[in-house]
């Protein structure tokens, strides 16, 4: 068959067309002169029209133009092929494709008359590099991020992959453990182990878990878990891929666990207390080996019973009903005393605490505790309060046969006191009018002698007063009431401003509190501090007395001190001073009969404080009285 030239063309543009590739051809100058119908689909056009005759630099993104043009220009003026080159370009639908293009001049007569070329659409490609580009960086960033160590071992256990997540777990670099053998890394002692391990793997049997120490660059030995598979090429094994996690903190919680528990069985099995557990309904799971001694019965005897069962009938219902309430309300119990039957019949009193033990969702899984033997205790305690009750009793018969002495010896003493002095006055009187009417024919020594009269009996009336005053204190019982200490403190300065002006003496009063007390007993108390400042004073200094308090932080009682620059004392006789009729200088230089400070600590006493005083002899004196603000009881006598 002969084909002549028309048909011939028709064939060959057939063929052009029917070419998955875009095939293309320009003049010297770059206008498209013919494409094919794969290169017009290509580019999203209707037909291979709409491109003949247009520049090719129209199909090419505006960023790639300048690099297409100096490659066609390559072509025709060097006359030769270029390299593939790839750029994108915009479809007529406004899709963004990739392509590569192979192009090279078209020579007739050996003249360049154009260029020819090839496009390929590789934008599925390149979404595909693209996809596992991402899919590799995600794996990298995995395999770098992970705390576990990838690696692979060909079948001589040399190293030939290793993550990089090594550095921050054994301090290698991955280059440093990249083609060596997996023993060089691992503590000595483990290493027959692994060569077993590693054999048997690779003969396709063993476990695909181990433990092995791995020493780290530094020198630390840290534990290891492999998880391992074999790695297959061509139906043939050629070496191991796996997982290596660091189990050193796990391992040293087991540890702990593990002494931890070693100790528990050590104490369960040598403390005096029985240690128990039981179930969530009270079931005994538990039970040490104390029971025996305790009860007389086998830890194995409790197994599946609960306390109850042994228990005498009224305790075990009193104790159901307790341990009810305290395991719906899942809460801890301490010291809780039952009785207990042990198997010859004696009753063991037992104190019980327990713990609940709960899940991770708060349910009951059951209790632990301890049960110690008190019963030597209770039989102790029971023998220690009837000796208490009895030692009570004899104190209370004691207490009483005192305070009746003692009530008569206050009634002796105010009833001395007060017979005497009538005595007292006419012997007085007598000496007056000794001293008056007949001092003249009186000697002089019997004047001294009338002069002594007089004043030993002054001195007589000054006790006898005394006494009854402090027999007064003692007896008298009246009710407490709400008292401004201020008031007192101004009432008493007051009554004594006669002395306080003869002496020159400066008296400052600070804020005091209000508290609950017996406004009479308050009055004698401040007047005989205030009067102990102001008589015992220093020769040719002025008096100065300073009263103020300090309640601070003690809410329920306060400070009231006495301040002065008088004579003061030595500190050694501090409690001697508050003792009745006890002076430590001569009634030559100070008056007085030495009751003051003595009823001053009564008073104190009758109101639940303290009297105590500081002093420095020839600086001064501070007398410190303590006082609770509330009397939470009534003062008794």
């Amino acid at each position: 068959m002969t084909i002549n030239a028309g048909t011939a063309e028709e064939i060959h543009l057939n063929i052009l067309d029917v070419v998955g590739d875009g095939l293309f051809t320009t003049d010297h100058t770059g206008l498209i002169t013919f494409v094919n119908a794969a290169l017009a689909e290509m580019f999203g056009l209707d037909g291979p029209e709409e491109m003949i005759g247009r520049h090719f630099s129209e199909f090419v993104s505006p960023e790639f133009r300048d690099e297409i043009s100096h490659k066609f220009k390559k072509a025709v003026e060097e006359k030769s092929y270029s390299e593939v080159v790839e750029f994108c370009t915009v479809r007529k639908d406004g899709e963004i494709i990739f392509i590569q293009l192979k192009h090279g001049p078209v020579i007739r007569n050996g003249q360049v008359v154009g260029t020819a070329g090839v496009i390929r659409d590789v934008t599925d490609l390149k979404r595909a590099e693209k996809a596992l580009a991402a899919s590799e960086k995600k794996f990298r960033d995995l395999i770098t991020n992970m705390q576990e160590v990838l690696y692979t071992l060909d079948r001589d256990g040399r190293v030939t992959f290793v993550s990089p997540s090594v550095e921050s777990m054994a301090q290698y670099k991955e280059s440093e453990i990249i083609g060596h053998r997996m023993e060089e890394f691992i503590f000595k002692d483990d290493l027959p182990r692994l060569y077993r391990d590693f054999q048997d793997f690779m003969a396709g049997r063993g476990e695909t878990e181990h433990e092995y120490r791995l020493v780290t660059k530094n020198g630390e030995i840290r534990w290891m878990m492999t998880h391992s598979s074999l790695r297959y090429e061509g139906g043939e094994v050629i070496g191991i891929q796996g997982i290596l996690s660091d189990i050193t903190e796990h391992k040293r919680v087991e540890e702990e666990l593990r002494e931890s528990e070693e100790k528990f069985r050590s104490i369960v099995e040598t403390t005096s207390d029985r240690v128990w557990e039981t179930d969530a309904y009270g079931v005994y799971t538990f039970v040490s080996p104390r029971v025996r001694d305790l009860l007389g019965y086998e830890p194995e005897e409790f197994l599946g019973r609960r306390p109850f069962e042994f228990m005498p009938p009224e305790e075990s219902a009193r104790m159901k009903a307790k341990f009810s309430r305290i395991a719906k309300e899942r809460k801890s119990f301490v010291d809780i005393e039952n009785v207990n039957i042990a198997r010859d019949g004696r009753r063991v009193v037992l104190e019980t605490s327990g713990v609940p033990r709960l899940d991770e969702q708060g349910n009951l899984l059951g209790y632990r505790g301890i049960d110690r033997d008190i019963t030597d205790r209770r039989v102790a305690e029971e023998g220690l309060r009837r000796s208490r009750d009895e030692l009570e009793l004899r104190v209370q018969e004691r207490t009483a046969e005192l305070e009746r002495r003692n009530q008569e010896l206050q009634n002796f003493t105010f009833s001395a006191s007060h017979d005497l002095q009538e005595p007292l006055r006419k012997i007085q009187t007598f000496a007056d009018l000794l001293a008056t009417k007949y001092l003249d024919s009186v000697s002089e020594r019997g004047r001294d002698y009338i002069k002594r009269v007089h004043e030993t009996a002054s001195r007589m009336r000054d006790v006898l007063q005394s006494l009854m005053k402090y027999s007064h204190l003692i007896s008298r019982i009246e009710p407490f009431g709400r008292v401004d200490l201020n008031k007192i403190a101004r009432e008493v300065v007051s009554d004594l401003e006669l002395r306080i002006r003869d002496s020159g003496a400066s008296v400052w009063i600070g804020d005091l509190p209000e508290i609950e007390a017996d406004a009479g007993q308050m009055r004698q108390l401040f007047q005989n501090l205030l009067w102990n400042g102001l008589k015992f004073s220093r020769k040719g200094i002025q008096p100065r007395v300073k009263i103020h308090a300090d309640c601070g932080s003690q809410e329920h009682e306060c400070q009231i001190y006495f301040d002065d620059n008088g004579i003061g004392f030595d500190e050694m006789y501090v409690e001697r001073i508050f003792k009745p009729f006890h002076r430590l200088h001569c009634k030559e230089d100070y008056d007085g009969v030495g009751m003051g400070l003595a009823i001053c600590a009564k008073v104190v006493e009758h109101h639940k404080g303290s009297i105590t005083a500081k002093s420095t002899p020839g600086k001064g004196s501070t007398f410190i009285v303590t006082l609770p603000v509330n009397q939470v009881k009534a003062i008794s006598r």
